[in-house]
């Protein structure tokens, strides 16, 4: 007779509360990992919509630590970023320098990117200017 004692109902509800958390949590990452790992990349060409250039600068965390409030400083590096439609689709790209210093509003590039498979949304990977057909 090694019967358990039933729990009391109290105790129950904090059971049900954690795997709902745990399964929510594997629903997240599922959905992640269907939605953007293993993605094939694909070319395309996409027009220049607009560049922004936002510049190195200090950002600020705000962290509570033992119960006291620390506010942490770090360096933000420069950033170089295109705004493209691709396939009637804006898309992000962070670019280096010479790249976005070469290129004009309404350029075209060759564009390597991923599109996810839940979502539709575009991922560029890589940003090049393409070579004209009069070039050698």
């Amino acid at each position: 007779m090694n019967q358990k004692p039933p729990l009391p109902v109290g105790s129950r509800i904090w059971h049900r509360i954690s795997m709902a958390l745990v399964a929510g949590m594997l629903m997240y990452f599922a959905f992640f990992t269907l939605n953007t790992l293993g993605l094939p990349n694909r070319t395309g060409v996409a027009k220049v919509l607009d560049k922004a250039y936002y510049p190195p600068g200090t950002a600020y965390q705000t962290l509570n630590i033992n119960g006291r409030i620390f506010v942490r400083p770090y360096d933000t590096a420069e950033a170089y970023v295109l705004k493209l439609q691709l396939n009637n689709q804006e898309a992000g790209a962070f670019v280096e320098k010479n790249l976005y210093d070469s290129l004009n509003l309404n350029a075209d590039v060759q564009v390597t990117y991923q599109r996810c498979r839940i979502t539709k949304a575009l991922r560029v990977v890589r940003v090049t200017v393409p070579v004209s057909k009069g070039e050698n």
